[in-house]
């Protein structure tokens, strides 16, 4: 399958089945995480795989736009630890990792948006990073990128999107 293929196969998953994730599919999802590339090679990420149930909804509960991420077998949280100005996008970058993987493996993630949300609400951020056991002093030098389930899409919940006509972002030499 071509990257272009599994960029086309990825979507927006917030309903999933009770089918467990495999080991196999889920190291497979961190290991294109790993691979990421990060500005001078910080490699800032951190991943917390959270499979316990209460956890999830904790966390949910705390997320009015998250709340999706308690219906997966699987959430992962990704974090970057703040060692340069490139941390957040090197974040992203694996974020981006991690959903195509899953795609590629016929797994569905939805993009959480954690950041920039908590910056409004640092009380809320060290909330989440409590329950994720964050020690207490890391947690000034940790930012929340996402939490994305990781499951397998209920093909009720996909809605087919759009996107715009190239002819309509692509701009040669000039805007």
């Amino acid at each position: 399958m071509s990257i272009l293929d599994v960029v086309k196969k990825r979507k927006s998953v917030r309903k999933f089945t009770d089918q467990d994730v495999s080991d196999e599919d889920l190291n497979a999802v961190l290991e294109a995480a790993r691979l990421a590339p990060s500005g001078t090679n910080k490699q800032p990420w951190h991943f917390i795989i959270i499979k316990n149930k209460e956890t999830q909804k904790k966390i949910a509960s705390l997320l009015p736009w998250g709340t999706f991420i308690k219906k997966a077998p699987i959430a992962i949280a990704i974090l970057v630890q703040k060692k340069s100005m490139w941390a957040i996008l090197d974040g992203c970058i694996a974020v981006t990792h991690i959903m195509l993987e899953a795609a590629a493996r016929g797994l569905g993630t939805c993009w959480c948006a954690c950041w920039p949300n908590l910056d409004k609400n640092p009380a809320l951020e060290k909330q989440i990073h409590d329950i994720l056991g964050i020690p207490e002093d890391l947690q000034p030098k940790m930012k929340l990128i996402t939490i994305t389930p990781l499951g397998h899409p209920d093909p009720k919940g996909i809605k087919e999107t759009t996107r715009k006509p190239i002819e309509k972002i692509v701009h040669h030499e000039q805007f």
